[in-house]
């Protein structure tokens, strides 16, 4: 039994020795306009930004992405990989 639990604690430790940080996170969002409507099917521009501490913190890093909806207004974008405008993704804390 010990040298089972040895094992696996060393497995774990292994693991989490190889971990990575990611270069990229998923971001979905509806578009409407400013009547509430859908803004289906279209292209659109789209610019991403993390501050610091709150809504009006100072912009660690901000980038754009030119997608297009879908049918639903649905737009989906990695973030970490659009057109960096400022700042460095991966130099994040």
């Amino acid at each position: 039994m010990r040298s089972f639990l040895l094992f696996f604690a060393s497995l774990l430790l292994c693991s989490i020795a190889y971990a990575q940080v990611p270069s990229s996170f998923n971001y979905q969002s509806v578009v409407r306009d400013g009547f509430n409507v859908l803004i289906a099917n279209q292209p659109i521009g789209v610019q991403a930004s993390i501050v610091q501490d709150s809504v009006g913190g100072a912009s660690l890093y901000s980038e754009t992405h030119s997608v297009s909806t879908n049918a639903n207004g649905l737009f989906s974008i990695q973030i970490g990989e659009g057109a960096a405008v400022s700042g460095s993704f991966n130099s994040i804390d």
